[in-house]
């Protein structure tokens, strides 16, 4: 995983951590986000694109738990489908390397 990669999934992390421990999942939970990291606010940005946290109104925001599987879900198949292209590239440059030597 790359650096940038790992930023942002730690600031996904800390906005979902923040959202959840403060227990908004309605809109009358909904809480303030407070965070003085740029990459927080940009993760919250696309989360809220995403559907995963939804905004009340007033800059209060909630997590939307059945969206959050769902999106969770959608990250782990994107995982599968790059660890199994990584394991195809690795097979084929093995057997290229077996039929070539």
């Amino acid at each position: 995983m790359t650096a940038a990669a790992a930023a942002v999934a730690a600031a996904t992390r800390r906005v979902i951590r923040q959202l959840q421990g403060a227990g908004t999942v309605s809109p009358e939970t909904a809480v303030a986000f407070v965070s003085t990291r740029r990459l927080d606010g940009r993760r919250l940005q696309s989360l809220l694109r995403q559907g995963v946290v939804v905004e009340a109104g007033a800059g209060l925001y909630w997590i939307d738990e059945a969206a959050l599987a769902a999106w969770r879900e959608r990250m782990r198949m994107r995982l599968v489908i790059v660890l199994l292209i990584v394991a195809a590239a690795v097979a084929a440059v093995l057997l290229w390397r077996m039929v070539g030597a």
